[in-house]
């Protein structure tokens, strides 16, 4: 989670991504996944806007990077919830938060508690359906898996669809949402291969949840070669993944 006080910049400015960004934003994404994206988008906006002070909350494990630039400052927590609970209401400019919506609720009502008046409010979450001309089997298969699994936690699967509801309790000034869609595999050059390792990834941390609520294991060999018959699905059904974002701006 970022937090950003633009100390010289003029109110109602936000920050937004365009596609020429995606190659840069995909290993972003690809360590956020993993729970540890180093402060790249920290560093990478505290040199776009200087002006700007930057605060990054980041994992006790997380190395901070060698070349940060001197407006960018981290914290570290064990407990996210208590280091926003910490932080003074009416600060910052801009707060940030990257696939955190399937723990709204508190966290939200901090991150809205932290933003000023005339701040903004950001959401980034993965729609953890993979879409496709046709799904194939197994496609279909862990598209249900994560659905039951998260559906189990009392959380919505389809929530990064609707990322306005964690916010509309708050009764936001206004309100915008987008979202882009990340072709899966070769057939879409680069761009389609880091996205699908980064797919790669999201499967393999459902693994756990989804074996506990099938009661069956799976080898390393077994899921290896799913992911390869995924893969040749992927291919042949020109899959992809949806990335929503939602702006709100605090009254």
């Amino acid at each position: 989670m970022e937090l950003a006080h633009k100390a010289r910049a003029n109110s109602g400015n936000h920050l937004d991504f365009s596609t020429a960004h995606w190659i840069d934003h995909l290993r972003s994404l690809s360590q956020s996944l993993r729970g540890n994206d180093g402060g790249r988008w920290c560093v990478e906006m505290g040199l776009f806007h200087p002006q700007w002070d930057i605060l990054g909350i980041k994992y006790p494990d997380q190395k901070q990077p060698k070349r940060t630039p001197p407006n960018v400052h981290y914290i570290d927590y064990p407990d996210l919830l208590w280091v926003l609970s910490s932080l003074p209401s009416n600060t910052f400019d801009l707060v940030f938060v990257r696939f955190l919506a399937l723990d709204r609720g508190d966290i939200m009502e901090q991150c809205w508690r932290v933003c000023r008046p005339q701040g903004f409010v950001e959401l980034t979450e993965l729609d953890l359906t993979i879409y496709g001309t046709h799904i194939g089997p197994l496609t279909e298969n862990f598209n249900t898996q994560v659905k039951e699994v998260i559906s189990l936690r009392s959380r919505d699967p389809a929530l990064a669809q609707h990322l306005q509801d964690c916010i509309l309790c708050f009764s936001p000034q206004m309100y915008t949402t987008h979202y882009t869609s990340l072709p899966l595999g070769k057939w879409a050059g680069r761009l389609g291969i880091m996205a699908r390792d980064n797919i790669h990834r999201v499967i393999e941390s459902f693994q756990p949840a989804i074996e506990r609520l099938k009661k069956e294991h799976k080898t390393e060999q077994d899921l290896e070669t799913e992911l390869n018959i995924m893969d040749d699905e992927f291919e042949q059904n020109h899959a992809f993944v949806n990335v929503h974002y939602m702006s709100a701006q605090k009254p």
